[in-house]
């Protein structure tokens, strides 16, 4: 190929065959040696952005697992804050033993709003408020 293009040139002519043979294997290997190199440089860069990748795969994760431990820990500390309130307003609201869910749920879950400063998910479902009124 650089030999097609440079054939006619005359200063490639001016130089003797020998030379002139010797000047384009060392022009092609050059070229050849360029190609290489890019190639090579190109698969490095391929690597690095892979392993950049992969890096950045790994943080991700790392900071997802670190959120869902910050969210487990504000769950059980907020299972634990409506727990307590819950059962404080059983022993200051349910007074008669004879008392039945249907009729103070109610009450009891309004004042758990209330006690736990309006907040709408209480962290203990219904299920276990009944069952912590009917152990109190």
């Amino acid at each position: 190929e650089f030999r097609d293009k440079h054939q006619e040139d005359p200063s490639v002519q001016a130089v003797e065959g020998s030379e002139r043979e010797r000047l384009f294997r060392e022009a092609r290997g050059n070229k050849q040696q360029q190609e290489a190199e890019a190639a090579a440089a190109e698969r490095e860069a391929k690597r690095a952005e892979e392993e950049r990748s992969q890096i950045e795969r790994q943080e991700r994760k790392r900071k997802e697992r670190q959120q869902e431990e910050t969210a487990r820990k504000k769950q059980k500390v907020l299972r634990e804050e409506s727990t307590e309130a819950f059962s404080k307003l059983l022993e200051l609201e349910v007074k008669d033993c004879e008392a039945k869910w249907r009729h103070s749920k109610e009450a009891l879950e309004g004042g758990l709003e209330v006690a736990m400063n309006g907040a709408s998910n209480v962290g203990i479902d219904e299920a276990e408020r009944e069952a912590m009124f009917r152990d109190h």
